[in-house]
């Protein structure tokens, strides 16, 4: 199955708390169970803080991360 996770943030933000390890949790969880996983997430790494790029793509623990710049 080919599952789209979104949040707000997303691996490497765990400044944020929470919400960015359940995501990472659940995404990295179903691509072990084999499904096809997505995430996409701002570029935001900690507050007051955003990635030097725009937008980038990688693969991090099987799952797909769709960066998108605000």
């Amino acid at each position: 199955m080919r599952i789209l996770i979104v949040s707000q943030y997303y691996r490497p933000a765990f400044s944020f708390g929470g919400t960015v390890a359940n995501a990472v949790a659940l995404a990295e969880g179903l691509a072990r169970m084999g499904h096809q996983v997505s995430a996409a997430t701002t570029t935001r790494l900690d507050i007051g803080k955003r990635a030097p790029w725009r937008s980038r793509i990688e693969s991090m623990g099987g799952v797909t991360i769709h960066y998108l710049g605000i």
